[in-house]
């Protein structure tokens, strides 16, 4: 009977539960308002909660969308916290009263905002404290789930932007202000294999956080796998560009007040720094402690092995100062310096990550001060060293060399570098290396060497100026080097070289250079070249040359050379490097832009695009990109020329000016070197230029023609054109049709005049030619770019040929006289060089109409209306064929 009733009331209880959750399951949203309000007055922050629904197992609130709002004195552009999905457990008897008792919370793929304000408060620190009740706070929560989270992280204290992090997964357990409560942390990086960050420990209380540190933590850090490219992806710009490394480790954290203790041990696979392979395992254990108060990371103990190689650290960084500053002291004895080498050529200090460097390095060095200048006292010591691979064709060897560092200077034996036959003798000292005044005073002496084994030691020591350059020939040197490295033209040289079949192939040229023969003298800040016998592509250059100031020199020559081609030249030395753009660098400045001086040249040839100068003899000076030659004579197309002519090669098209004297020349081998009137002039030509053009081709270079030239063409002659046979057309004036010239050319005896050039537009007024017929005047345009012609032309026929025509006189002699007893007869050309047009200048035969006739203008006015395609006195229009011709047939009338 007890247990009947026993059972009969637990089932009402089931039935009443059953019925409680059916009329809360219908009901549950009604509580939306009171629990939004309870939360925000827990939280102290305005709540936003999405419609509400009941799940039966487990019995959980649903909530479609929850926001929580940013704390006061915070940016307010973005919400504290948002989730779209949030599942919330409470007892069932604390719905049933209406006022629910959240426990838990599980938040599905929530962002939360993480910020710490100008002052080190951050915006979570305010959390469930009551403006009204001295900060107290009685919110607390059995468990708080977040998966697959988003959290934005931004620092204003330390003028950090802000930071995006994805894929977390966090448990908090036991939460409550005031108190101490679990954290289970999971970051899932992308990328295969486990990629897992983990920490399992305590955190809290929060209000127990500092200005500038996080809440007390105490737990345990795991890292399984994780891709250092997967953490630039989670973290954007975290990582340098081509670096990458799988990561494990273990590390114990605890914070105190202002101070985070870690001690662990750190382990790196497959890394790769700036794109070079570390063929070896990293593996470090340590003792840190970050002091986020003072700033200041103190290294306890550090052990770092780089496969075999291991060294010690410990010290201080203080990152309150900006650089950091180093109290840091690195040890290592015995050790095999391979993996340092590779580290520090990936890292690039030193050495090329291509290279492999064998040998043993001892060092113990202490840096203090600024990271970016820091003062090192110590030693370090290599024995051993080999480097070879790449580049290198035969190994490069250094049996030992000691560094004595000290905080002003940092100084070494004297040491020989080996390769092959070649030795190469140094001692260095680097003095005040921590400021910018940093100086070098070093000695460098070879003898007979090896140019080809000389270009692998510059290799090893990470020249890259030798980069992609090879080599054969002999070297002897012995230079001594001093000044300030910041001023190339400070610096001071004393010594000697001498090269002897030299041949270099650098990326930056196409065909080597070669130089058979140099003697070198160095002296202050400047060399002296003599017995210098150099080649490059066609050229060959002779004679001496010396330069001071390095960096911008100042040069005197006296040079000889057998052939200057520009173009080649050009061609073979203005190409940048090949992986420049890639890499993003500035190309350097050509040498020729910051060079100047002079001193004498002679050549051969010089030969600029179409124009050929033979015999040249020239006083030369440089100016920053600008060659003058001056005085100059030369031999061009046959004759000669003496003047001036200077070329600037600062812009990106080098522009030519030029005041020469010309005698001899021919005058189609010149106009077709720098126009596009090409096989149309012929003749002797001397001509007194000032002009100036663009260096590009002769069709393009037409169009920047600028300036004057006076001429004087003689036997000389125009293609395309028979002027007299054109004017005898017109004018029917010579028996039996009048005298060709073959080709259709016109037979110039002289031809004279000043041309005025405006961008290729030539323009005169004072144009004479001479043939053996007739005198020809002119004036008018050529367009040198497309040939066009413009040009009023005035023959003048000798007397012979007017009384042969005429009768000795009459009306048309007087009408188309030039009062000497000859005819004049004016024409206008037009059309092109290649295909020219000759029609009658009306303009000018009304002039001599009314200059010529007098009174007797209306007796004529009729026929020379004819002429000139006029109107006759009867109104009808009427074209004779002849128009001359009809002149003649009326004065023979007159005569009968």
């Amino acid at each position: 009977m007890k247990l009947r009733t026993i059972l009969i009331a637990v089932l009402a209880v089931v039935v009443v539960l059953v019925v409680a959750v059916v009329i809360l399951m219908g009901k549950v949203d009604n509580y939306r308002p009171g629990i939004q309000a309870e939360l925000q007055k827990q939280l102290n922050r305005p709540v936003t909660l999405g419609h509400l629904s009941l799940k039966l197992i487990p019995l959980e609130i649903q909530v479609d969308g929850f926001s929580v709002g940013e704390a006061a004195n915070f940016p307010q552009d973005r919400p504290f916290a948002t989730a779209s999905t949030v599942f919330v457990s409470a007892s069932l008897f604390s719905l049933l009263r209406g006022s629910p008792e959240v426990k838990n919370i599980a938040l599905d793929k929530p962002q939360i905002e993480l910020i710490r304000n100008a002052a080190g408060v951050w915006n979570f620190s305010s959390l469930g404290k009551s403006s009204s009740s001295a900060g107290e706070s009685n919110f607390s929560l059995n468990a708080l789930d977040i998966n697959d989270g988003q959290v934005g992280y931004t620092d204003q204290l330390n003028k950090e932007p802000r930071s995006v992090y994805d894929h977390i997964d966090l448990r908090l357990t036991d939460f409550a202000p005031g108190k101490q409560f679990g954290v289970n942390l999971g970051v899932h990086f992308p990328g295969q294999g486990q990629q897992i960050l983990e920490f399992a420990g305590k955190v809290g209380p929060l209000n127990v956080a500092t200005e500038n540190a996080l809440p007390p933590v105490s737990g345990h850090v795991s890292i399984k796998q994780v891709s250092i490219a997967g953490v630039n992806q989670f973290a954007s710009g975290t990582i340098p560009t081509d670096t990458n490394a799988v990561v494990s480790g273990e590390a114990d954290v605890n914070s105190l007040a202002d101070v985070l203790a870690c001690k662990g041990n750190l382990s790196m696979e497959n890394t790769v720094l700036h794109g070079a392979k570390m063929n070896y395992s990293i593996h470090s254990t340590y003792n840190l402690e970050d002091d986020f108060k003072q700033k200041k990371l103190l290294i306890r103990s550090g052990d770092v092995q780089l496969g075999p190689t291991s060294f010690m650290a410990s010290g201080d960084v203080n990152t309150a100062t900006t650089p950091a500053t180093l109290n840091v002291e690195l040890k290592t004895d015995h050790s095999s310096i391979t993996e340092l080498a590779k580290l520090a050529g990936g890292l690039g200090v030193g050495f090329n990550p291509a290279y492999n460097v064998a040998g043993k390095v001892t060092a113990d060095v202490t840096a203090k001060g600024l990271a970016n200048a820091p003062q090192l006292t110590g030693s370090i010591r290599a024995e051993g060293l080999q480097a070879s691979g790449g580049e290198i064709k035969q190994p490069v060897s250094i049996p030992e060399i000691d560094l004595n560092l000290s905080p002003d200077s940092v100084s070494s034996n004297t040491f020989t570098a080996s390769s092959g036959s070649t030795a190469l003798t140094i001692a260095f000292t680097l003095l005040q290396y921590a400021t910018v005044n940093r100086s070098i005073d070093a000695t460098v002496k070879t003898n007979g060497a090896n140019v080809a084994e000389l270009l692998n030691i510059a290799k090893t020591y990470g020249v890259t100026a030798t980069e992609g350059m090879t080599g054969t020939g002999q070297l002897s040197l012995n230079v001594r080097v001093k000044g300030p490295l910041a001023n190339a033209s400070a610096l001071s040289y004393a010594g000697t070289a001498n090269v002897s079949n030299l041949v270099v192939n650098t990326p930056e040229l196409k065909k080597p250079l070669s130089i058979a023969s140099a003697n070198a003298n160095f002296s202050q800040n400047s060399v002296a070249l003599d017995n210098l016998a150099a080649t490059l592509g066609s050229t060959t250059v002779h004679g001496s040359l010396s330069a001071k100031n390095f960096a911008a020199p100042q040069v005197a020559f006296n040079l000889n050379a057998d052939k200057i081609d520009t173009a080649e030249l050009e061609n073979i030395t203005n190409t940048p490097s090949s992986n420049t753009a890639a890499k993003g660098k500035t190309e350097t400045p050509s040498l020729l832009l910051s060079t100047t001086g002079g001193g004498t040249l002679a050549a051969g040839e010089i030969k600029a695009n179409d124009i050929v100068l033979k015999n040249v003899s020239t006083k030369c000076q440089l100016d920053k990109g600008v060659i003058s030659l001056s005085p100059l004579s030369t031999e061009i197309f046959g004759g000669k020329a003496s003047g001036s002519l200077s070329l600037d090669e600062r812009p990106k098209v080098a522009e030519c000016a030029v005041k020469v004297k010309f005698a001899g020349v021919d005058a189609n081998s010149l106009l077709s070197s720098v126009s596009s009137v090409k096989d149309m002039i012929y003749g002797s030509l001397a001509a007194d230029t000032n002009i100036k053009f663009m260096l590009t081709q002769a069709n393009e270079l037409a169009h920047t023609l600028n300036g004057a030239i006076s001429f004087n063409l003689t036997n000389g002659q125009i293609k395309n054109l028979n002027l007299m046979n054109e004017v005898e057309k017109v004018g029917k004036l010579m028996k039996g049709g009048g005298t060709e010239t073959a080709g259709g050319a016109t037979a110039l005896k002289k031809f004279t005049g000043t041309l005025t050039i405006v961008n290729g537009l030539a323009t005169t007024d004072n144009l004479t030619g001479e043939t053996n017929e007739a005198t020809i005047t002119s004036k008018g345009t050529l367009n040198l770019v497309s040939q066009e012609l413009n040009m009023h032309v005035t023959a003048a026929l000798g007397g012979g040929a007017t009384a042969q025509q005429t009768g000795g006189g009459g009306l048309l002699g007087t009408v188309l006289s030039n009062g000497k007893g000859g005819l004049v007869v004016p024409v206008i050309v037009t059309g092109n060089m290649a295909h020219p047009i000759v029609t009658p200048d009306a303009a000018e035969f009304a002039k001599l109409k009314l200059s010529n006739l007098g009174g007797a203008k209306s007796a004529v006015g009729g026929v020379l209306n004819g002429i000139l395609g006029g109107t006759p006195a009867d109104g009808k229009t009427k074209k004779p064929a002849n128009p001359l011709g009809s002149i003649l047939d009326q004065f023979n009338k007159k005569k009968q």
